[in-house]
């Protein structure tokens, strides 16, 4: 997951969870301190990083991934 800048170039915001990829980084918002937030649905039956649908926060471009919440369906 990447931003794109006004001067063309691109920063990395996220490229993986807990060493694997991510499945399709979705819904990015981002939070006042700096922080993104995004789902992570399974589109396309991929299961990279895990199975289920979950929240994600990256505290930093090119920091850490972290899982911020679970769904209410739980794991699918």
């Amino acid at each position: 997951m990447v931003r794109y800048e006004h001067d063309g170039s691109v920063t990395l915001i996220a490229d993986g969870y807990a060493g694997k990829r991510l499945n399709s980084p979705n819904d990015v918002v981002p939070h006042p301190d700096g922080s993104y937030w995004f789902t992570d649905p399974p589109y396309g039956g991929q299961f990279y990083e895990g199975n289920g649908r979950r929240a994600r926060r990256s505290e930093q471009p090119g920091g850490p991934v972290q899982a911020a919440a679970r769904s209410a369906a739980g794991n699918r």
